[in-house]
């Protein structure tokens, strides 16, 4: 078959043009990711949100009250507008809650969408919207608990920290809450089983349940079965934790310039473990001491090939923080299923942040970042249809020199 030179020169301006037109898609990064509050009938609270610009572009983004509370959100502004050079800008809506809700967690927020330019180029454009959700607690009837487990790995002969963030959402006090723990291999057997001490909740309070296990077994895999007990009630939960090494591993966490009260930019390096690359990889944190989750943040997403390290950019607001130490819960999120974490503890002071839990304190220097995948992708694609042209030519060529 004689291949039409002709096509594949259409191929290749229509993938040189494609380069040029592509709209690579920019992530929107927002703080607060989430608000909680608790319900008190009646009562008003404004709320502040803070859009962050991060390729100084013109750009405008629409806001929307979302979810269940959407009908209780109101004094927002329909579009906010950034100019180019234009780093952040904050607005506010106010919710009005309303006589009664239903116990438990009542979820609204606002969302905020980019908008495409009209004046634009750019021939591919999707709408990438995110929401800064608000959690608003009433309390159930009686006892009732609201928790989670949360497990801080170690390395081999270590301490594994059990804990179980819980909030006593009742209307009476939780008097004597424990946990039974059974760990098991990837197998399938027990290892070890054992029962914590029982601790106090009362309504409306958030306590941590703790327990250090000594981790003198073998490097690998475990699966943690945990039974919360109050009263006559159970909660049930299964966790994976890792002795040794993981897949996807926070390998560091760079702040400059850190002032308590302002917003900070933190830089946190990522390294994938695995032997493939892992797709959509984005860090959910959430920032917590005695009383609760004191604040959230979260990053843009990004593929990280194998053996690799990618450096993400998320931002905290500090405003209302207090000095002193606090958990920090990084999860790491990965093709939309895949989940793993890890806890660490910030000391802040005033003019400092320390981190504590990944072998060291705060880096020195920010870390590189990886090139656009997408772009490379269609480079190569068009340097293959260019060595294909080139073959071509040169067996015709050299089929009339025969001649």
């Amino acid at each position: 078959m004689i291949v039409n030179k002709k096509f594949f020169l259409a191929i290749g301006f229509i993938l040189l043009v494609g380069i040029f037109n592509l709209d690579v898609v920019s992530s929107i990064s927002i703080s607060p990711a989430r608000t909680t509050m608790d319900f008190v009938s009646g009562t008003s609270r404004e709320i502040s949100v803070t859009i962050y610009n991060i390729e100084d572009k013109k750009v405008d983004y629409s806001i929307e009250a979302h979810g269940d509370l959407a009908s209780y959100i109101s004094d927002y502004p329909k579009i906010v507008s950034f100019e180019s050079g234009e780093a952040s800008k904050v607005f506010t809506y106010k919710v009005t809650l309303p006589e009664s809700l239903d116990p438990g967690i009542n979820e609204g927020g606002v969302s905020i969408t980019e908008l495409a330019d009209e004046n634009s180029d750019a021939q591919v454009f999707a709408r990438v919207s995110v929401v800064s959700q608000l959690y608003v607690y009433s309390l159930h009837p009686g006892k009732y608990a609201n928790a989670n487990f949360k497990i801080i790995s170690a390395d081999q002969g270590g301490d594994v920290e059990f804990i179980f963030p819980i909030a006593s959402q009742g209307t009476f006090d939780i008097t004597n809450i424990r946990a039974q723990i059974d760990i098991k291999n990837l197998e399938g057997d027990l290892i070890d089983s054992f029962t914590t001490p029982g601790i106090e909740v009362k309504s409306g309070e958030k306590k941590d349940l703790k327990y250090l296990w000594s981790a003198d077994f073998p490097e690998g895999e475990y699966t943690a079965f945990a039974s919360l007990i109050y009263d006559e009630d159970t909660l049930s939960f299964e966790e994976n934790f890792h002795i040794g090494d993981k897949d996807l591993e926070l390998e560091d966490i760079y702040v400059e310039d850190f002032s308590l009260g302002e917003i900070v930019k933190l830089e946190m390096l990522v390294k994938n473990n695995w032997n493939k690359p892992l797709e959509r990889v984005y860090l959910l944190a959430d920032i917590y001491d005695d009383t609760g989750v004191v604040s959230t943040f979260e990053s843009a997403s990004h593929t990280i090939d194998a053996g690799s390290k990618y450096s993400f950019n998320s931002f905290w607001d500090t405003d209302g923080v207090l000095p002193g130490s606090y958990f920090a819960d990084i999860g790491d999120h990965y093709e939309d299923y895949g989940f793993s974490k890890e806890t660490v503890i910030f000391e802040a002071s005033e003019n400092e942040l320390k981190i504590v839990g990944l072998g060291n304190v705060v880096s020195s220097s920010p870390f590189e970042v990886g090139s656009n995948l997408i772009l490379w992708i269609v480079i190569g694609l068009l340097v293959l249809v260019i060595f294909v042209i080139l073959i071509v030519f040169y067996r015709r060529k050299k089929k009339k020199r025969k001649k």
